[in-house]
């Protein structure tokens, strides 16, 4: 299918632009780790959650309404123009109204939750409307599907603000003060970027601002941004929950593991969601359901196929990796690594199995199934963490992150099939344990020479392996080979 295939172009400018994300969190990641005590490493996890639920309700789900009116409104004469005015006005007006309420709860709160909570809390909040209208830019790009631009422009924001951040945390000020101004002040600069290049050709006139798209993205929005904000305590309610029953240094340990996870989810679940989602909706478009479905199916055995081997690797490299990135003092964190990836990773790919519910605009259904999983993982949170400690809270995510996106499947489906090979995916899951057991025992002190014999040890046994059960990793190398050779 020709569409697969620019879809894995799109997913490889992605994958390198979460690359260069990713290595920058960890260059970033042993320096706070080593600057901040392990319980100012947990106040920052609950303040990045805080910040991450009032910007999903800052974008009020309109990101996602970019991307799936956009193949619409740019049929319309002047449709390009107006779509762009209009949702620029409509993110920025919601977003201020959001900070300014948030600051004035905050300080309404500050007799129960004390000053120190009440500065972190104030300093950072400009991130939510920095944050807000950088979205509107990339997203517009993503409609468009320039994943070069918006690969281009994510990571310039991810080392400019890295680099200030990192500034401000060592030198300048000083912890978490000057990390919050620092990494303030570059995604500042980033915004105004983003945001001149996607409104340099659009004319600031009154009309361009359309009345009845305000309506139709907001009320397909509303719904995906309770469903989005519903998405971020699904991954982030925990840690009120384990600071509740633990204490603040347990949550720094599950705040680094969380980071390390989600350092390599990175470059599976943020680079397909970027690239699938524009590219699914636009197939539905212009050809219509069985493509779609087709093109479903084959994304999502190309993930599993990738995203397994990552998850095995993990397991066998995890200590040796967070002592080297995070240092020994957070050790006890690295068991919950793997438990941790897994579940991003079941989270990442509902964009693919449940991708029936957004192309058929169901966004309160997904609301609800986001909803139910949230109540189910506290839940599985207050029974596990009494008897499984820190650990009960990485059991807890992925076994509520399984059944539901094992929903998400089920009902998707119904709307456009995703077909799931099982056999495939038993092959790919055995190839993946086979390879971890064999990297296991490389004999070798803990360090970072080992680190890299497990890297590429790991990824040759499985290439090989993967070659030898399966059929269309055999086609899927061979295609690869056949582009190297300029064929």
């Amino acid at each position: 299918m020709a569409s697969l295939g620019s879809f894995v172009k799109q997913i490889g400018h992605y994958s390198l632009s979460s690359l260069a994300v990713m290595v920058a969190g960890l260059i970033s990641y042993p320096i706070l780790t080593r600057v901040l005590a392990v319980e100012e490493y947990g106040v920052m996890g609950a303040v990045i959650t805080l910040l991450n639920i009032c910007g999903g309700v800052s974008k009020m789900g309109l990101q996602y309404s970019i991307v799936r009116f956009w193949p619409e409104w740019t049929r319309r004469e002047r449709g390009a123009e107006i779509f762009i005015l209009t949702l620029f006005i409509a993110m920025a007006s919601i977003t201020l109204t959001v900070t300014g309420i948030y600051l004035g709860g905050t300080f309404l709160l500050r007799p129960f939750i004390g000053w120190t909570w009440v500065f972190f809390i104030s300093i950072s909040s400009p991130l939510i409307v920095l944050r807000t209208m950088t979205s509107f830019g990339l997203n517009v790009l993503r409609a468009q599907e320039r994943s070069k631009a918006v690969a281009g422009f994510e990571v310039l924001n991810t080392y400019l603000a890295m680099i200030l951040a990192l500034v401000g945390a060592t030198t300048v000020i000083g912890g978490l003060t000057g990390y919050y101004l620092g990494l303030a002040t570059g995604e500042a600069l980033l915004m105004l970027i983003v945001t001149s290049f996607v409104l340099r050709a659009t004319r600031f006139r009154r009309d361009n601002l359309s009345g009845p798209l305000v309506r139709q993205v907001v009320a397909f929005g509303l719904p995906m941004g309770l469903f989005e904000m519903i998405g971020i305590l699904f991954y982030m309610a925990d840690r009120f929950v384990i600071l509740g029953l633990l204490d603040e240094k347990a949550l720094g340990y599950y705040t680094v593991a969380y980071n390390l996870g989600w350092y390599v989810n990175m470059l599976f679940t943020e680079s397909v969601d970027r690239a699938a989602v524009p590219r699914y909706s636009n197939l539905y478009e212009e050809e219509g359901l069985e493509a779609t479905s087709e093109f479903l199916t084959k994304a999502t055995r190309y993930f599993f196929l990738f995203a397994l081997p990552a998850v095995a690797g993990l397991a066998v490299i995890r200590e040796d990796l967070l002592v080297l990135l995070a240092s020994e003092k957070f050790k006890p964190g690295a068991t919950l690594v793997p438990l941790l990836l897994s579940a991003f990773l079941l989270y990442g790919v509902r964009t693919l199995m449940g991708a029936g519910l957004f192309i058929k605009k169901q966004p309160w259904t997904m609301a609800g199934l986001n909803l139910a999983g949230v109540a189910l993982n506290v839940a599985l949170n207050f029974l596990a963490i009494p008897w499984l400690g820190l650990m009960g809270a990485a059991v807890a995510s992925l076994v509520s992150q399984l059944i539901i996106s094992q929903l998400f499947w089920l009902v998707g489906s119904r709307h456009v099939p995703v077909r799931v090979d099982f056999l495939a995916l038993l092959r790919h899951a055995l190839c993946a344990a086979a390879m971890a057991a064999a990297i296991h025992f490389i004999p070798m002190r803990p360090g970072v020479l080992r680190l890299v014999l497990h890297l590429v040890a790991g990824a040759a046994v499985y290439a090989g392996l993967l070659v030898a059960v399966d059929r269309e990793a055999r086609e899927l190398v061979g295609k690869v080979i056949g582009k190297l050779k300029g064929r």
